[in-house]
């Protein structure tokens, strides 16, 4: 009897539980995508200096007095921002036996002043080894161009939107749902140097070009026509 009961009670309440999550008809999923190519306006450098030997302390010295030495002649060029990296004292072995230590510091140089960089460059390689040359977008220019493809891509998607509801004869829509995601290909790659940089002339300054990189903004989502 309890049995019966239970069962009477689940066969009432079924209709009311699928009564809860209406059915939806006539729902469209459609995309659409806005891209341009913005400038990198802003170059990164790492340099390092970095001395081998048996005295650690004369090591840490003579790495110390160069690393400070940049970041004074840095601080000293307008528009160029500096940053100390990783500290490292590290054993040499060779055939597994230690022979040396390794001491090395890191310098990060960043700008939107090309030449000024540049210039910093041919004096800072004469001490310090040229480690990376990267390039990217600032904050401010990014966001400003993705403002701008997010109108041009929302633009295009109601645009897709109301086509098909004209084509389809329907008197209107809703959005259901979207979602907007950016993306960009990152710029130039970093260029990397594994030889050293020590000893080079003041006036050999490299030729920095930032060049530009791809951004896209795509919208997706899904409509819903109207029926009346």
């Amino acid at each position: 009897m309890p049995l019966l009961v239970c069962l009477f009670t689940f066969l009432l309440a079924a209709p009311a539980l699928a009564g809860s999550e209406p059915l939806t008809y006539d729902r469209i999923s459609l995309s659409a995508s806005a891209e341009r190519e913005i400038a990198n306006d802003i170059q990164v450098v790492v340099l390092r200096a970095q001395a081998e030997g048996q005295d650690t302390a004369a090591l840490a010295r003579d790495v110390n007095r160069r690393v400070r030495q940049a970041v004074d002649r840095a601080k000293g060029v307008a528009g160029v921002e500096v940053q100390t990296l990783d500290y490292q004292t590290r054993p040499v072995y060779r055939q597994q036996n230690l022979v040396a230590w390794r001491v090395s510091h890191a310098v990060r140089l960043e700008s939107t002043d090309g030449t000024a960089l540049s210039g910093l460059l041919a004096d800072l390689q004469e001490t310090l080894n040229l480690v990376s040359l990267s390039y990217t977008v600032s904050p401010a220019a990014r966001r400003q161009a993705e403002e701008a493809l997010m109108a041009e891509a929302l633009g295009l998607f109601g645009q897709r939107a109301r086509s098909i509801v004209e084509q389809l004869q329907r008197p209107g829509y809703r959005i259901v749902h979207i979602d907007i995601n950016t993306s960009g290909d990152g710029g130039r790659p970093p260029m990397r140097r594994a030889m050293s940089m020590e000893g080079a002339k003041a006036d050999s300054a490299p030729v920095l070009e930032a060049g530009k990189q791809r951004l896209q903004v795509d919208v997706r989502g899904t409509i819903e026509l109207r029926v009346e």
